[in-house]
């Protein structure tokens, strides 16, 4: 049966007929409890009230107790839904933490503004040109100069990828190849690194990056010659995967014929987009695999010997290998590299030491473009020198991203 407390101004505490002096609950002045309306009721709780004075005097502050906990839990509950919502609101207030960028060395990125280019000085007749510094460069980003903001001398070192192709059409020569990639390595600075990779059909990692000679060595004496050639795969793998991982400067050096036959996630384009979009320098040495007979595909269409120059789609073979020179020369040109063609394997020894050579004689500039617009675009560089009879080589565009 429900009551209820509400202020009054009486002179008693008043219980249905019965009447407690004011002054026994002087400490709840103007508080009256009402009873029901009906006769029975009211009888029974004055029963109630009448069964002993200790009861008669406990009995406010037990009701009193209650109603104040009836009072209480709404406001309780409100408080603790007000604490919820402030909790909740301030999760959802706060600024959720900014993602750390993921530091990317090799593609040339608006987030970090910073454009690096590597450069080569020489006289016409090819001699290199020491002892340059910053004051000795100038830059033209679309025609507009740019102010050099670091300038590294050739004394830093380099981390180069070596890429050998082992398909069908290096076999008779995998030995002396061999050879002259182990020369190469010894013509390396101490503290160069590289990274040693096989390909036909397959991506073989045979080294991490490291400056552990032995390692390097062995690595390249595990190459064993496969079918077919992924290419375009292999080249994308080391641009946008291990390359990615390695800081500095940096170059790939590729011993192919630039024929792909097999790859199944790259292609021309996209592969030479990557190499335009990293600084890595580029130095493919081709191999001309197209007179020899270690590419030549028996035809099973005639169940007989004969022998047709093609590649496994059917496409002469001169016309892959031309596309493949175009193609070597592309990524060379767009990187700030150097293609080299070896006809045999002593023209593939000395291309081995002149890349060799050029690395060591590398200059690199890097600015913050003036123009900041941060559509994707590819932008023409310009490097001089204030050097009579100077030949600067170094990329003429990049691609602003």
């Amino acid at each position: 049966m429900a009551s209820r407390v509400e202020a009054c101004g009486s002179a008693a505490f008043q219980c249905g007929k019965a009447a407690f002096p004011r002054s026994q609950f002087a400490i709840f002045p103007r508080l009256r409890l009402v009873l029901p309306a009906s006769r029975q009721s009211r009888n029974s709780y004055s029963r109630l009230l009448s069964i002993s004075p200790m009861t008669n005097f406990a009995l406010p502050f037990v009701l009193i107790t209650l109603v104040g906990v009836a009072v209480m839990l709404p406001a309780t509950r409100q408080s603790n839904l007000s604490v919820a919502q402030t909790v909740f609101t301030a999760d959802a207030q706060r600024p959720k933490p900014t993602p750390t960028p993921v530091v990317d060395d090799d593609v040339i990125r608006v987030s970090t503004n910073l454009v690096t280019i590597p450069v080569m000085v020489k006289t016409r007749q090819g001699a290199y040109i020491p002892n340059l510094d910053r004051q000795n460069f100038r830059v033209l980003e679309d025609g507009v100069e740019q102010d050099i903001s670091d300038f590294e001398t050739v004394n830093q070192p380099f981390t180069v990828a070596l890429m050998l192709d082992v398909s069908d059409s290096t076999r008779a020569e995998l030995q002396q190849i061999q050879d002259a990639a182990l020369a190469f390595l010894d013509e390396l600075r101490p503290d160069d690194r590289a990274l040693i990779v096989a390909f036909d059909k397959n991506f073989t990692r045979l080294t991490e990056v490291t400056g552990d000679r032995k390692v390097l060595r062995d690595g390249i004496r595990r190459t064993n010659p496969g079918g077919g050639t992924a290419l375009y795969d292999a080249l994308a793998t080391t641009i946008n995967v291990d390359l990615k991982r390695v800081a500095g400067r940096k170059a790939i050096v590729l011993l192919t014929d630039g024929i792909d036959t097999s790859s199944v996630n790259a292609t021309f384009e996209s592969t030479a987009r990557s190499a335009n979009e990293q600084y890595a320098l580029i130095y493919p040495v081709q191999w001309d695999t197209s007179r020899g007979a270690a590419t030549q595909q028996l035809s099973e269409a005639s169940g007989s010997n004969a022998v047709m120059h093609t590649t496994p789609s059917g496409e002469p073979l001169r016309k892959a290998f031309e596309r493949g020179t175009r193609f070597l020369q592309l990524i060379a040109q767009t990187s700030g590299g150097r293609f080299h063609y070896a006809e045999n394997v002593p023209n593939l020894r000395k291309a081995f030491a002149r890349i060799a050579e050029e690395l060591r004689e590398q200059y690199s500039l890097s600015y913050y473009p003036k123009n900041q617009d941060a559509k994707r675009t590819k932008r023409r560089i310009k490097i001089t020198v204030n050097v009579d009879d100077a030949v600067v080589h170094a990329r003429e565009n990049y691609l602003f991203k």
